[in-house]
C-alpha cells in the first residue's frame, strides 16, 4: 500500500513529534504508524499505545474495550495488537469475535495474535480462516498452521488443497509435511506440473490415511468459516463526477464499492484490470464501483487522459485527502465495500485479487435478494 502526500511525511512527523514529545516520537511504533498514516490518524493510535504501559490493569481493560469499539479501524486494530504484546488472556474472546471485523487488518491481527493467548480457540479460527474469502486471510491462516503442527487440522489442509491460490496450496502441503512427516514437499518456484503432481500425491496418501484421523475429522466438521458481520457506518458523502453529483445515501438498495487510489500509485495500477472486469461482469446487477481518485486534482485534465488511455469506464471523482482521511484510509489502495442497507462491510488496504473482492461482492449481494 502507497500512502498519500508522501512529499509532506517529514513535516508531518516532526509536528506529532512536538505533540507527543521527543521521547514518545523515538520510539519505533511511533514512526512506523505516522508513516503508514501520514493523515493524522495514526496520532490517535500513537497516544493509546504511549498511555497503555502507564495504566492500571484495569484501565488498560477499559481502553482496549472502547478500542476495540472505536469507528476508527485503525484503532480496532491497535486494541487486538495491543492485547497480543501484553498477553492480556482475560481479552481472549475480545479477540475472537475481532475476526468478524469489517477491517481486513483487523481480522489478520485476531489471526495472529489468539493463536498466541489460546492455542485451542486459536486453533479453531486459523481452521476456519482457511475457508475465509479473503486470500490473503487463508495465506496467513495456512503459514501458522505450518510451524503449529496442530494434528486437529490435517484433514482442513486437506481440503484445503483444492484452493484456488498456489502459494496458499504451498502452505498447505508444509503444513501437512510438518505434522505427518510424509516426504512430499514443494519449493515455491517449482513448475506448475511438479505443482500439481505434489497436490495429487498428497490426496492419495489421505485416500488411504484418513482411516486414522477420524476424530480429527470430526473435529473440523464442526468448524464453519467466520465472515465479516461488524458493519462501520458510512460517513455521508456528495460524490462530484464531472457535471453531476451523487450522494452516497441515493445509491442505497446496490452493492456500492468505493476505490480509493491514484495514476502515480503502483498497486492501484495492478488492480486497474480486476476493477474493469468487476465492473463489466456486474454491470446487471444492483451493484456500483467508483474510483475515487487522490491527489489527481490538480491536473484534472491528465487524468481524464489517463483514464480514457487505460479504457477505465466505470465512474470516476477526485478527491482531496479529507475525503480519504472522513473513511479512514491510510493509504492507497483502499477499497470499501458498502451493502445495500448503506453499511461498509469490507475494508481492505493495499492491493487485493479479483476472488477476495468478487466473493465479498456475492455475499452482500446474496444478502440483499
Amino acid at each position: 500500500m502507497e500512502t498519500m502526500k508522501a512529499k509532506k511525511r517529514w513535516i508531518w512527523l516532526i509536528a506529532a513529534a512536538l505533540i507527543l514529545g521527543v521521547a514518545a516520537g523515538a520510539r519505533f511504533g511511533f514512526f512506523s504508524l505516522s508513516i503508514r498514516n501520514p493523515m493524522g490518524e495514526s496520532l490517535e493510535v500513537v497516544t493509546l499505545r504511549e498511555q497503555f504501559g502507564n495504566m492500571t490493569p484495569e484501565q488498560k481493560q477499559t481502553a482496549l474495550t472502547e478500542a476495540i469499539r472505536s469507528p476508527n479501524p485503525s484503532m480496532r486494530q491497535e486494541a487486538i495488537e495491543l492485547m497480543g504484546e501484553w498477553r492480556l488472556k482475560e481479552t481472549v474472546s475480545l479477540i475472537e469475535g475481532a475476526f468478524a471485523d469489517s477491517f481486513a487488518d483487523t481480522r489478520m491481527a485476531s489471526l495472529r495474535v489468539l493463536p498466541r493467548l489460546d492455542p485451542d480457540r486459536g486453533a479453531r479460527l486459523l481452521v476456519s480462516a482457511l475457508q475465509d474469502h479473503d486470500r490473503q486471510v487463508r495465506r496467513d491462516a495456512a503459514n501458522q498452521l505450518k510451524f503449529r503442527k496442530d494434528k486437529r487440522a490435517l484433514p482442513a489442509l486437506v481440503r484445503a488443497l483444492d484452493d484456488e491460490d498456489e502459494i496458499t496450496r504451498i502452505f498447505v502441503m508444509g503444513a501437512l509435511h510438518n505434522i505427518t512427516n510424509y516426504p512430499i514437499r514443494i519449493k515455491a518456484s517449482a513448475s506448475p506440473e511438479v505443482h500439481q503432481q505434489a497436490v495429487q500425491r498428497w490426496k492419495r496418501w489421505w485416500k488411504t490415511a484418513k482411516i486414522d484421523w477420524q476424530t480429527e475429522i470430526a473435529w473440523v466438521e464442526k468448524i464453519k468459516p467466520v465472515h465479516p458481520t461488524h458493519p462501520d457506518e458510512t460517513p455521508s458523502l456528495t460524490i462530484k463526477m464531472g457535471d453531476r453529483s451523487v450522494m452516497l445515501g441515493e445509491l442505497k438498495g446496490k452493492v456500492v464499492m468505493l476505490h480509493f487510489w491514484g495514476t502515480w500509485c503502483h498497486s492501484c495500477l495492478n488492480e486497474l484490470n480486476i476493477l474493469k472486469s468487476i465492473h463489466e461482469d456486474y454491470g446487471n446487477q444492483p451493484f456500483a464501483l467508483i474510483g475515487l481518485a487522490v491527489e489527481e486534482e490538480k491536473d484534472s485534465k491528465a487524468f481524464r487522459k489517463f483514464c480514457e488511455e487505460h479504457q477505465i469506464r466505470y465512474p470516476q471523482a477526485m478527491v482531496e485527502d479529507s475525503v480519504a482521511k472522513l473513511f479512514h484510509a491510510r493509504g492507497i489502495p483502499t477499497t470499501i465495500l458498502i451493502d445495500a442497507e448503506g453499511n461498509i462491510r469490507y475494508r481492505w488496504e493495499g492491493e487485493r485479487d479479483g476472488s477476495t473482492f468478487r466473493k465479498a461482492i456475492d455475499r452482500l449481494l446474496m444478502e440483499r435478494s
